[in-house]
């Protein structure tokens, strides 16, 4: 089966686990296929979106989750300790390690931690009925 897309007049009314766990979604794009955002280390689909490509669903995925504190951000680098990251002398070649994003948008650090195994792929009819995913579309009010 092919990916499901958002017909004209359409947007997603709600998302839910096969245990009625609710999860986000976010309409990038209408008229847009859908795809799935999933972490391994959560266990199940955490974010479902609409937008025209891979590329924009997964920025608005990034965008949407929430930013690491303050207080990580040092972890987020690869430093031990906050010191260790303050006794830094060369910015230039920092950059984030495996597992942090960084957000387009940068609410708050700017920093999300993605964990391991995370995936974005297109919502299919076959990927509904595997999960169990409840997917309820509706008309535009």
């Amino acid at each position: 089966m092919g990916q499901i897309t958002l017909k004209f007049d359409t947007e997603i009314k709600s998302v839910e686990t096969r245990s009625g766990y609710k999860v986000n979604f976010v309409t990038e794009d209408y008229e847009a296929p859908l795809w799935v955002y999933s972490c391994e280390s959560y266990g199940e689909a955490t974010m479902v979106i609409s937008a025209r490509s891979w590329g924009s669903a997964y920025e608005a995925c990034i965008d949407e989750m929430r930013t690491i504190d303050d207080k990580e951000v040092f972890e987020a680098y690869g430093f031990d300790s906050q010191a260790d990251m303050d006794a830094c002398e060369n910015w230039d070649d920092i950059e984030l390690i495996e597992g942090y994003r960084q957000q387009s948008n940068c609410s708050g650090t700017g920093i999300v931690g993605v964990g391991h195994m995370e995936s974005l792929n297109p919502l299919t009819s076959d990927y509904l009925k595997q999960s169990g995913i409840r997917l309820t579309i509706g008309e535009i009010e």
